[in-house]
């Protein structure tokens, strides 16, 4: 449960542009 929250989180600061901060920190899991 914990990665598909984490692909969630992603998916969401995508939208809102944070994911170049997320990004760095997690890399999006394709």
């Amino acid at each position: 449960v914990g990665e598909l929250e984490s692909q969630i989180d992603y998916f969401e600061a995508d939208i809102e542009g944070l994911s170049v901060k997320k990004g760095k920190s997690r890399p999006p899991r394709l």
